[in-house]
């Protein structure tokens, strides 16, 4: 009830017209700072910040634990890890058929709640023909995807599924119900008890064991106390047979398009590992799982939270008229927040790496320079997609997958027999970045957007973050102090600091 009396209320607004003070108001807060603005009850800004500041300390936390983790694990551990991740977030696309994807989006809690119930039934179903599958043939199964690394942990991968599809299944639950804040505390949760996990195992010597049972505890733990705190508020789904049908045809797109869709884009995503395993060891692969962890962290930050808002948000904003200009206003703010940070992180990364994590490291920096460019698109598209869904547009988006995985895997496979693995990375970059544009392109022009200011937006963000790392680039080809190149960092930084405080008020005031 609380979502449709939101929604009600903000058509309501919507059809009102602004009076002079709300239009003075409107002007007056378009001249505050950054943190005014953030602090501003009920704006955008507000329910970012909450997810933001959550996931920030999260993350903060797992920042100050990698230098430690990366001396107490090897690079082939991270290996394995890669292996593990990339397998289980490949099944876990398809454990409830994305039906939790759907949750915020019904105008009444009644079938909201059958979408959370069917969501449960089908994941146990799942989980439980996984499960015997592995039991059986375990062997032959994952000897086929060329994980016969991780035969002694195959019981892990039916919990972690069951258990990273449940938090995402509550997680969905609580957008709606707009609880933010306690979202925000299960980031911490899961940050704390992953890395106790971690270093506790480690330090135990049971590698890879630790980072793999961590890696579940990060991304499912506090899943009982969401779980507890909805149904405290909204009780347990009731199984009404008639509201589940109903649910089911409705929705039916999510498991007819967008679960392939985004089993597609999870295949594409994880599939390097595979590859590299197979061809040049758990090592490299190891490497590559580390540098994209690393640059993912500004996503971590920022990125998580602007999605599961922007969920909420753009699915008010189709109901009421104006999923375009929110749409729209939470792309320019992706683009400020992520390219600069993502492509500065990538270009030191070599030198950072060495540092911080140990010189048995530089490689995987080296891996992240190239990885950078991808990852600042991909930090761009990941929230946007979820337009595919609010637009009715699955298909599409399946059909955009295809292509996706299909040019991802034609360059794992011939890049092998042209060079390195370095070579290989690169390519898969590339490719990774030109379709990626594609759909950031489509995805916004769908909302009603033009494609030229959209390709403008994009231009202009990136050639700014280029004009900024320019010195820092030069200080690096020149083999300057890295002294030098710490303190050019520092001075582009503040730049960018000037540039948020200048232009991102304007974005979140809306």
């Amino acid at each position: 009830m609380r979502y449709v009396k939101m929604m009600e209320k903000l058509q309501g607004a919507a059809t009102s017209p602004p009076t002079k003070q709300d239009s003075e108001g409107k002007c007056f807060k378009t001249r505050d700072n950054l943190l005014s603005i953030l602090l501003t009850r009920n704006s955008v800004a507000n329910s970012v910040l909450l997810l933001t500041g959550g996931t920030a300390i999260a993350q903060i936390l797992n920042i100050a634990s990698m230098p430690i983790l990366s001396r107490v694990y090897s690079p082939a551990d991270f290996g394995v890890l890669a292996l593990f991740t990339s397998l289980t977030g490949i099944l876990l696309e398809i454990s409830n058929l994305r039906y939790y994807g759907a949750i915020p989006l019904p105008k009444k809690d009644a079938f909201a709640d059958s979408l959370v119930l069917l969501s449960f039934i089908i994941q146990f179903v799942f989980i439980s023909l996984m499960a015997i599958a592995l039991f059986f043939a375990r062997s032959t199964l994952l000897g086929l995807v060329s994980s016969d690394l991780l035969m002694p942990y195959w019981v892990l991968i039916p919990l972690g599924i069951g258990a990273m599809g449940s938090y995402l299944i509550f997680s969905q639950w609580a957008i709606r119900e707009q609880e933010f804040p306690l979202i925000a505390k299960t980031k911490l949760v899961q940050s704390i008890s992953g890395i106790m996990t971690k270093l506790f195992l480690g330090f135990w010597g049971l590698k890879p064991l630790g980072l793999l049972l961590g890696a579940i505890v990060s991304q499912a733990g506090g899943t009982i106390s969401l779980g507890n705190r909805l149904v405290r508020k909204r009780g347990i789904p009731k199984a009404d047979l008639s509201r589940l049908k109903q649910v089911t045809i409705k929705y039916r797109k999510f498991p007819l398009f967008t679960t392939w869709q985004a089993l597609l884009n999870s295949l594409g995503r994880h599939i390097a590992p595979f590859f590299l395993v197979a061809f040049w060891g758990p090592q490299v692969a190891g490497y590559f799982a580390f540098s994209l962890q690393i640059l993912h962290l500004p996503a971590y930050f920022v990125g998580q939270a602007m999605s599961q808002v922007f969920v909420q948000r753009a699915s008010v904003a189709k109901y009421q008229g104006n999923l375009q200009e929110t749409s729209r206003h939470f792309f320019k703010v992706l683009l400020l927040v992520g390219i600069f940070p993502i492509l500065c992180l990538g270009l030191i990364a070599p030198q950072i790496f060495s540092i911080v994590f140990g010189p048995q490291w530089h490689m995987a920096g080296v891996y992240a320079r190239v990885l950078s460019p991808w990852v600042a698109l991909s930090f761009i598209s990941s929230p946007l997609s979820v337009l595919f869904s609010i637009q009715n547009r699955q298909e599409v988006g399946l059909a955009f997958e295809v292509s996706f995985v299909l040019s991802r895997t034609s360059v794992l496979v011939f890049g092998t027999k042209l060079g390195d693995s370095l070579f290989v990375l690169t390519l898969f970059s590339g490719v990774n970045c030109f379709f990626l544009l594609l759909i950031i392109i489509w995805l916004m022009a769908e909302t009603g957007n033009r494609k030229g200011e959209i390709i403008y937006d994009l231009s202009k963000e990136w050639f700014r973050a280029i004009i900024f790392l320019f010195p820092v680039t030069l200080a690096l080809l020149l083999k300057t102090s890295l002294l030098l190149s710490f303190l050019l960092i520092l001075i582009v930084g503040i730049m960018y600091v000037w540039v948020l405080n200048k232009e991102l008020p304007g974005l979140l005031d809306f």
